[in-house]
């Protein structure tokens, strides 16, 4: 799998993106620690969003319905 990272700079901080992947956003003042950091942050956030397509669902009863799921990890 090839994903396109565009990094830009704007007033002294870099920043990097990608369409391939919403969501995907770094940023740093340094160029060359934001470059290092790209690869291992698409690869955290890949294997997350892997995870929850593959989860399994349950279900609950016939009258409960799924509304929203949330899910938050703080570092």
């Amino acid at each position: 799998m090839k994903i396109h990272v565009d990094i830009r700079e704007q007033d002294g901080t870099f920043y990097a993106t990608s369409e391939q992947v919403p969501g995907f956003l770094l940023c740093s003042k340094d160029q060359q620690a934001l470059s290092a950091d790209i690869f291992p942050a698409m690869k955290l956030l890949l294997s997350v969003r892997e995870q929850h397509q593959k989860k399994p669902t349950k279900k609950v009863g016939a009258a409960a319905r799924l509304v929203e799921r949330r899910e938050f990890a703080l570092a």
